[in-house]
């Protein structure tokens, strides 16, 4: 068991992420803080489901967490804004891992 970058998946996904949370920051408002998370859960959930490697799902999953709690603003502190942050995000690629999962066994 070796994580492994190499997959095109993963550079792929990576680049998603970052540009899913590019736009979110852009073109949604910065008290919506819902929809951007959103946003970075179903693009998570899209990406974890493409990679082969669970190793690589929960890199993916943490920097979409990463990302999406860097867009949420932080009015009522930073723990509840991180747990908003994660939350939906973690659904999403549970989600798309779950998916994977299913179509391969």
């Amino acid at each position: 068991m070796s994580f492994s970058w190499s997959c095109p998946y993963a550079v792929g996904g990576c680049l998603t992420l970052l540009t899913v949370a590019v736009l979110a920051g852009s073109f949604v408002p910065a008290d919506n803080g819902a929809a951007r998370a959103v946003a970075m859960a179903v693009t998570a959930g899209c990406c974890t489901a493409l990679v082969a490697h669970r190793w690589t799902a929960l890199a993916l999953t943490a920097l979409a967490v990463v990302l999406t709690a860097a867009l949420v603003p932080f009015a009522e502190g930073v723990v509840p804004a991180l747990i908003t942050a994660a939350f939906p995000v973690a659904l999403g690629a549970l989600l798309g891992r779950g998916q994977r999962w299913m179509r391969t066994r």
